[in-house]
């Protein structure tokens, strides 16, 4: 494990509890992320700790900005929390660089894009805030550089949002009984429901209008994500038409399937999930950063908890919490295999792995192998031809799961370590 020689002074790592100085708790993915970033960029530690100490600081901002959602129409909660790229970049910026200018520093904005990511769970322990927070990690890395190279301008730069959303079947979420009974029959739809709501909540009509909403549905959640995104179009609080978005100032509404299980082209659906499932969580187990991930989990789930318990915010799992949160989640689990359909008009992008044991076919193998050969390097070799007009497809070589720290990922990851070694020597970016 990349251990630093020195710790940075401005920032905490690894995180102390705030109940007991004496204890500490490392940030599993972001020592996956360092352990990855050293294997490719070998010997490069110092900058590995520039981009651990950005890290941990990402980790503050999502541990203060975690909330419980509670429906008011439903009945339910759940976990959550989110990270302003904007924010970020100006604690680091004051870090590295000293202080910002008063109107930056104090400036605040409506996001130009709030990124919604629905995960997935199989248990109460999951489902979680930090359920997929590689994807908010990566979004800082991809959209950090232009945000302190702005503010080492004195310029105003759109921010971005990203909110990772839990589950209500999460050990901090709740299901009243009544809602646990709609659940059971009818999942996705009335999941979907309860994030519409809280989508909308978070949308003050008073403050400026985010000009798109993206909801990233992974695996299970793509399918919420559906139903959340069909909520928020019949409702009128977005739309997926460019001129009604411009014309009525309403927030463009985009929906992003990855590894949409229920979507598969297979005729074979309800044998084929449960056991791609297990067969591809046996090739995920074997990688190097989900092993560090897992290895950490335990003593960080116990850190945040701890945390949130002096906030008032503690675990829901009485043991009628734990038989309808039990049986919600096998329910969701077991009709992944039933025929779903997004409403005609509902525009997705779907991103189906073309090592996804859950919704390999041969046919899609065929197709993609031709893309590639007539469309090799360019954007079309990884589109598939539309089943249905709403729905764009494209293939990725990846398993269920996409890799947690690929090529691309650690290549930006080093320049946002370059670009922090700018800041602190008082370089241009």
């Amino acid at each position: 494990m990349f251990m630093p020689e020195k710790l940075s002074p401005e920032f905490n790592n690894p995180i102390e509890n705030l109940a007991d100085s004496n204890s500490q708790a490392e940030f599993p993915n972001g020592e996956a992320a360092i352990e990855a970033y050293l294997r490719k960029y070998e010997g490069e530690t110092e900058r590995a700790q520039k981009i651990r100490d950005f890290l941990y600081e990402f980790l503050k901002q999502e541990i203060k900005n975690i909330k419980i959602f509670k429906s008011e129409k439903f009945g339910a909660e759940l976990p959550y929390t989110s990270v302003k790229v904007l924010e970020l970049a100006k604690t680091i910026y004051q870090k590295y660089a000293g202080n910002l200018p008063v109107e930056l520093e104090a400036s605040t904005q409506t996001p130009v894009k709030q990124q919604y990511v629905i995960g997935s769970a199989l248990a109460t322990a999951e489902g979680n805030e930090f359920t997929f927070v590689e994807e908010a990690m990566s979004q800082c890395v991809k959209y950090l550089p232009a945000a302190l190279k702005a503010l080492q301008e004195n310029k105003n730069l759109e921010d971005r949002e990203i909110i990772t959303l839990g589950m209500p079947t999460n050990e901090l979420g709740k299901i009243t009984p009544e809602f646990g009974e709609k659940l059971s029959v009818s999942p996705y739809n009335e999941m979907g429901k309860v994030y519409a709501e809280l989508i909308e909540s978070k949308n003050d009509p008073n403050a400026g209008k985010t000009k798109t909403i993206e909801l990233f549905g992974i695996s299970l959640g793509s399918n919420i994500a559906i139903r959340a995104g069909e909520q928020l179009i019949e409702h009128g609080s977005a739309t997926q038409d460019f001129e009604k978005a411009k014309n009525q100032n309403l927030p463009y509404l985009e929906i992003r399937a990855e590894v949409p299980v229920s979507l598969s082209r297979s005729k074979i659906k309800k044998l084929q999930i449960p056991v791609g499932f297990v067969l591809d969580s046996l090739h995920e187990i074997r990688l190097p950063e989900v092993k560090r991930i897992e290895a950490g989990k335990a003593q960080f789930a116990a850190y945040i908890n701890k945390m949130l318990e002096n906030r008032g915010i503690r675990s829901q799992m009485s043991e009628g919490q734990k038989q309808i949160k039990r049986k919600v989640l096998r329910n969701i689990i077991t009709k992944l295999g039933n025929k779903f359909e997004p409403k005609q008009n509902t525009k997705i992008t779907a991103i189906y792995g073309l090592k996804d044991l859950t919704t390999y076919t041969p046919g899609m193998i065929e197709e993609a192998g031709d893309q590639k050969k007539e469309f090799g390097g360019t954007l079309g070799e990884n589109l598939l031809e539309r089943k249905k007009s709403n729905i764009r497809s494209f293939t990725a070589n990846m398993p269920h799961l996409s890799p947690r720290f690929p090529d691309n990922e650690l290549k930006r990851m080093r320049v946002l370590g370059m670009i922090l070694e700018n800041l602190e020597q008082g370089k241009k970016i």
